[in-house]
């Protein structure tokens, strides 16, 4: 076994201790780790809440932990405002006042708002609040019947700039300032004789999403909210936001944006377990206020899978005060952007609750397996039927020894239905269809010094798949064969192109120019295929998702047969984190993988370590291995583990392993490495001091390591 640990790695935004608002915060990992999302309805994330003046008190403590971990502190809501009245126009009938209000220490806080009638209104009014760069949404508004309000905190008009300056003790970050100044706006709409204060409502795209949201919590005066698009500090969780989930980290977004919070989130990089609230705590804390939680479902700030887990988390809130349906989801198959139809769906949404018009329940998801719901359909599955392999007690692992852990991770995977490998030769010729999908949200044409073969329906992969071929410009007869497996990228697949040395495409491109030809395809569940897996356990109810994610890397081997530049006594799996694990999987089930390489793979099954999610990663979660759910609480049980499976491999193995990550147990990772390499010399295994991450570094370990198998000129 080669062991190597490399050093002098430069780890972004982990420090020591951040001092805010004049007390030393606690380091992370002083705090209780929390790898799953915090209950909303357990008190202070210990007991459960069962009366409503418990709710109260969770509330007011949720607020204190997003203040203290997030937001910073804000001031109190102002109930005094003064207003200067600038300018009244018209535009046709509608009448436009354009007005400028003081409040907060000596009135010297300003926010210019405009007020828009409806040409024919009459009585009180439904509002619709929005920021100023928001102003075409009003015009629908308007039609509609509501009266609009647009006030400057955005970043085409900031009236909020100084008011950090105005309170220096309070430490409240960029978008909470804003969020204030919105409270002062309700405060003055409360004295307008025009305004139904039974119906406000605020919402807002994208970082005004964020704030939105912040006004809502913070005031309940708001009597709606719809945030938009809102990402990492709005609808997306900071659990959902590090390196293997998120196109647009939080680190990321703490780097473009660093004033959007206080400077201790920082140090929840890597540590996001620690935080003892999260944005779904956020969003219950409006119940039970209609809330509205509307994004792209191939949006780089966002994924379907930690939104409808937010979702989901937030509705109990909502359904302990009797209102579940007032929480809805609503996910448009596109990218960040809004469109009319979107607004027009806002105010569907803002009618029906209002009681103005009745429409239907937004109920948009992507993520609708539940371990109970899987485990009514089989409940005729025996976990007596296969018996716990421990490899240290094997003294040798040969044909027989790899053909029973062979047998056990079959188990474990599900009953698979046989298909047709459609084997077939092919020609270098580029293809011209594009799966029409991937065209919303990604250009892989833009792979330097490649190139690409479209694989589409007529030349399909597996079961009608898409995937595509690429090679090197150079000539060569034969390339060995990378076929790689994208991380838990929801949004966008294998073609992340967001961020400069984040894309997948980059090692694509790497290894292209190392003289690797690489086959990529969008995994079941992710990208062009999220709604192939919606009804994956209806359709397949004894199979897994991991299962048909296997088979799909032995089509993607089939496909890459069939060119005549591949190499295929050659042939590498590679991938992160989630690809990772399916590539260690794929690779005991088809001798033609010659080679696995691969960033951190799944953290042992059969750890106990409470601070990871363990195998309820795989059953409960993202239903990938429901079968895991079946030793819960007894994971020694568990028929074969990384240990085993790595033994019945083949293949010559390199894992890389940031050994900082928050989701494997390093020690027994460890342990269970060192045991696989008794039984296999050729193991090479590279520990990363570093959190879960994936970036040139990482990049260049990797090909690095293949490179040192083959000969390539």
């Amino acid at each position: 076994m080669s062991v190597r640990i490399i050093q002098n790695i430069c780890i972004a935004f982990i420090v020591g201790f951040t001092t805010i608002a004049g007390f030393a915060q606690k380091h992370p990992t002083d705090l209780t780790s929390i790898p799953w999302l915090p209950d909303p309805m357990m008190l202070r994330n210990e007991v459960p809440i069962e009366s409503e003046a418990q709710w109260e008190e969770q509330k007011e403590w949720i607020k204190e932990q997003l203040q203290k971990y997030y937001l910073g502190y804000m001031p109190p809501i102002p109930l005094e405002v003064k207003d200067s009245l600038i300018e009244i126009r018209y535009d046709g009938d509608v009448r436009i006042e354009h007005i400028e209000l003081f409040f907060g220490v000596d009135f010297q806080a300003k926010m210019t708002i405009e007020l828009y009638f409806p040409g024919e209104a009459d009585g009180r009014l439904p509002v619709f609040m929005t920021q100023w760069n928001h102003d075409g949404w009003i015009g629908t508004g308007l039609r509609r019947g509501y009266m609009g309000c647009l006030y400057a905190g955005a970043d085409a008009k900031d009236d909020t700039r100084n008011y950090g300056d105005l309170y220096p003790d309070q430490s409240f970050a960029r978008l909470m300032q804003r969020a204030w100044g919105a409270t002062a706006v309700v405060t003055y709409l409360y004295s307008r004789p025009e305004v139904d204060t039974d119906r406000i409502a605020i919402s807002g795209h994208s970082r005004n999403g964020k704030q939105s949201l912040y006004v809502a919590a913070f005031d309940d005066r708001i009597d709606a909210v719809i945030p938009s698009s809102s990402g990492f500090g709005g609808i997306r969780t900071a659990r959902h936001s590090d390196r293997r989930f998120a196109p647009h980290t939080m680190h990321r977004t703490m780097v473009d944006f660093p004033d959007w919070w206080i400077p201790g989130l920082r140090d929840f990089v890597g540590h996001e377990d620690r935080l003892p609230v999260d944005m779904n705590s956020l969003m219950a804390i409006v119940a039970p206020r209609p809330s509205l939680l509307s994004a792209g479902v191939f949006d780089l700030y966002g994924d379907t899978y930690g939104l409808e887990a937010s979702y989901v988390s937030a509705r109990k809130a909502y359904s302990f005060l009797g209102q579940p349906d007032a929480l809805q989801i609503r996910q448009r198959p596109v990218r960040h952007n809004t469109h009319a139809r979107d607004i027009e769906d806002f105010f569907d949404f803002l009618d029906t609750q209002f009681g103005i018009r009745e429409f239907p329940v937004f109920d948009d998801r992507y993520h609708l397996y539940t371990f109970d719901n899987w485990l009514e359909n089989n409940r005729h599955v025996e976990t007596d039927d296969v018996s716990a392999i421990d490899l240290a007690s094997y003294e040798h692992i040969g044909t027989t020894e790899k053909g029973h852990i062979r047998e056990n991770l079959n188990w474990l995977l599900g009953d698979v239905l046989p298909g047709l490998s459609y084997q077939r030769e092919r020609d270098l010729v580029p293809g011209t269809k594009e799966d029409n999908l991937a065209t919303i949200f990604r250009t892989r044409e833009t792979i330097g010094g490649a190139n690409r073969i479209r694989v589409s329906p007529y030349t399909g992969m597996g079961d009608q798949l898409y995937a595509d071929f690429y090679y090197p410009d150079t000539g060569e007869p034969h390339y060995p064969v990378v076929i790689f497996l994208h991380e838990y990228t929801y949004a966008e697949g294998y073609g992340k192109t967001s961020w400069p040395g984040f894309e997948m495409n980059d090692y694509i491109s790497d290894l292209i120019g190392a003289g690797y030809a690489v086959l990529a395809f969008d995994m079941i569940g992710f990208a062009t295929r999220q709604k192939e897996a919606v009804r994956f356990y209806e359709r397949y109810p004894h199979w897994s998702l991991m299962g048909k994610m296997v088979e799909d890397v032995k089509a993607a081997i089939d496909v890459a047969a069939g060119f005549p530049v591949a190499d295929t006594s050659q042939v590498i799996l590679s991938g992160y984190a989630l690809g990772a694990t399916v590539a260690v999987m794929a690779s005991v089930f088809d001798d033609r993988v010659t080679d696995l390489v691969v960033l951190d793979p799944f953290s042992p099954f059969r750890s106990q370590d409470p601070t990871i999610e363990g195998i309820a990663h795989f059953f409960a979660y993202t239903g990938l291995i429901p079968r895991l759910g079946l030793f819960h609480d007894r994971e020694m049980d568990v028929p074969v583990d990384m240990q085993e499976i790595l033994a019945a491999s083949q293949a010559r193995k390199t894992i890389v392993v940031n050994e900082r990550s928050r989701h494997i147990d390093a020690g027994a990772m460890k342990a269970q490495l060192n045991r696989a390499a008794e039984h296999d010399a050729a193991l090479n295994v590279l520990y990363v001091p570093e959190i879960s991450d994936f970036r040139r570094m990482h990049r260049e370990l990797l090909i690095e390591q293949m490179r040192s198998y083959h000969d390539l000129k």
